[in-house]
C-alpha cells in the first residue's frame, strides 16, 4: 500500500515539496525571453486574486488582496504583497515595486483551475479553493498563499 503524501504546512497541497504530481500539466502562457533569455511562465488563480511569474532564474507570486488589506506591511516600503521563490531559500513576503509579467496581461496568464496542477521546468503550482501551494522540486522549498497569509515550507 502506497503512504498518503505528506503535507509540509497545514493547508498545502498534498505532496507539495516532493516531486511534481503525475497530473500536473505544463504551462502553457509564456512571456518570451529578451536577448535569448529564459522564457517566464505566467499563472493566475480563477479569481484572478494569486498570480505568479516562474522562470528559472527568478520565480515569484502576488496576491493582490494583500496589497489592497496591507495584511503584511513595512513603514518604509508599504505593502508587502510578493512572496520571492528564491532558489534553495525559504520563501519570503516582500515589496515589489514594479508590475510582475502575469498583469502586463501580453499574453494573458493560464488560469490554472481549481484542482490542477501546472509546471515548469523545477516549479510546480497547484491551485485549490483553500490557496495556491508552489514549490521547486529540486530543493523542495515552497509556500502555500491564500488571502490570509502565506504558509512558507
Amino acid at each position: 500500500m502506497t503512504p498518503a503524501p505528506t503535507v509540509p504546512v497545514e493547508g498545502a497541497y498534498p505532496g507539495a515539496g516532493g516531486p511534481r504530481p503525475a497530473h500536473a500539466k505544463p504551462a502553457t502562457a509564456f512571456f518570451k525571453g529578451e536577448y535569448g533569455g529564459e522564457d517566464t511562465a505566467l499563472i493566475i488563480t480563477p479569481s484572478g486574486n494569486i498570480g505568479c511569474d516562474l522562470s528559472p532564474d527568478f520565480s515569484g507570486c502576488g496576491v493582490d488582496s494583500w496589497m489592497e488589506s496591507g495584511l503584511y506591511m513595512d513603514p518604509r516600503e508599504g505593502s508587502l504583497w510578493w512572496v520571492y521563490f528564491d532558489e534553495g531559500k525559504k520563501p519570503t513576503v516582500g515589496h515589489r515595486g514594479d508590475a510582475p509579467l502575469y498583469m502586463w496581461n501580453t499574453p494573458k496568464p493560464q488560469v490554472v483551475n481549481y484542482g490542477e496542477a501546472i509546471y515548469y521546468k523545477n516549479d510546480v503550482c497547484a491551485s485549490e479553493q483553500n490557496g495556491l501551494t508552489c514549490w521547486d522540486t529540486k530543493t523542495g522549498r515552497g509556500a502555500l498563499l491564500n488571502k490570509s497569509g502565506y504558509k512558507a515550507f
